[in-house]
């Protein structure tokens, strides 16, 4: 992370931000029945996007999957420990995929 300022001739247009590095991080996986997590321990993603493809997926905690990601939709955010979140197919039987990009924390 690294701070940084811009000024445009005046005081009044000071402005502060944070901008944060690090490295990328991405991952495939196939859903099963069951749910399953990208991570087993902690582990921070900044800016992630996750892509759902083949089959709707549901996503949520280890003991709740009921947020559905449909079929060639994304899901985006700042901040997430991808080991709470826990992921299978919406419908048994079937096969949905998710593709996750973000940067290490």
């Amino acid at each position: 992370m690294d701070w940084h300022t811009s000024i445009d001739g005046k005081l009044s247009n000071l402005s502060y931000g944070f901008r944060f590095g690090g490295q990328i991080y991405h991952n495939f996986s196939a859903g099963s029945d069951s749910e399953s997590r990208f991570e087993t321990s902690t582990f921070l993603l900044r800016d992630f996007v996750i892509n759902c493809t083949g089959q709707d997926m549901a996503l949520g905690d280890s003991s709740n999957q009921s947020f559905v990601l449909t079929t060639d939709s994304t899901w985006d955010g700042t901040l997430l420990d991808l080991s709470s979140l826990y992921f299978k197919n919406s419908s048994t039987n079937t096969t949905g995929y998710l593709a996750i990009l973000g940067t290490k924390e």
